[in-house]
């Protein structure tokens, strides 16, 4: 039962990937894309949790060690719970913006961030 556990996560990062992030409309596939150019407009609360995305993953892999997935998959979860305080999104290009909420799939990939540190909290324990 335990060697199935492992693919939780994945399976909840690849149902937020496909589910109302914002509401209304924005998928988590659209955030996945464009939440770098958070980083790059000094934007944090779109820029960090996108890095969360990459910081989850490095902490997943196998070959690193149980206390660095704990430290990263931390840093992942903290990073994650900034976009909850998203309002509005990038409408198109001209610069217009979108009221948004937080949907579902905001939820999911935070469950699915979530379910990698207390992995990673059972392996170091």
């Amino acid at each position: 039962m335990e060697k199935y556990l492992i693919y939780i996560p994945i399976l909840l990062y690849v149902i937020s990937l496909f589910s109302n992030a914002y509401r209304p409309g924005v998928k988590g596939f659209y955030c996945l894309l464009f939440g770098w150019m958070g980083l790059i407009s000094f934007k944090w609360n779109y820029g960090l949790p996108w890095l969360a995305n990459i910081l989850i993953i490095i902490a997943y892999s196998p070959w690193l060690n149980d206390l660095w997935a704990l430290i990263l998959s931390s840093l992942a979860v903290a990073f994650s719970l900034l976009a909850l305080s998203v309002k509005k999104v990038p409408k198109d290009e001209a610069g217009n913006y979108m009221d948004v909420k937080p949907g579902i799939g905001l939820f999911v990939w935070i469950g699915a961030l979530v379910s990698v540190l207390i992995q990673s909290i059972m392996s170091v324990v």
